[in-house]
């Protein structure tokens, strides 16, 4: 896909878990990613997480998504109704996701610039 094609909201955060996923596969074994990603799977399966895309000034696009870990790697679903039983929400913002699009290599290769925040609200909550 070339840099000028435009995408979608929807289109923008499948990209966005694509991006997470290879960073937590590339760096699996890296300290401290290994003890961080180790906590997390223990805790996160079966946690539901609901996301709503929006712009710069926080209108969001109507777009929600289901996040969830599961066998150790992010899947990402749309939600046309959100449910009411899911662990967290997290609103993620459209321009964020434009610069992993435009920048994975930086995001996959050092994943402490991936915002994470979704996961820290969501896993640390028993």
């Amino acid at each position: 896909m070339s840099g000028k094609e435009i995408l979608g909201a929807s289109d923008l955060f499948f990209f966005y878990v694509d991006v997470c996923n290879q960073a937590i596969t590339s760096n699996a074994r890296r300290f401290p990613f290994k003890e961080i990603l180790g906590a997390v799977k223990k805790s996160s399966e079966q946690k539901k997480i609901l996301v709503a895309l929006e712009d710069a000034s926080g209108l969001q696009s109507g777009e929600h998504f289901l996040l969830s870990m599961q066998d150790g790697e992010l899947r990402a679903m749309p939600c046309n109704m959100p449910e009411k039983d899911e662990d967290a929400k997290w609103s993620l913002n459209l321009d964020y996701l434009k610069h992993v699009k435009e920048n994975p290599d930086e995001y996959i290769s050092n994943p402490a610039k991936i915002n994470w925040d979704w996961m820290y609200d969501a896993f640390s909550k028993t």
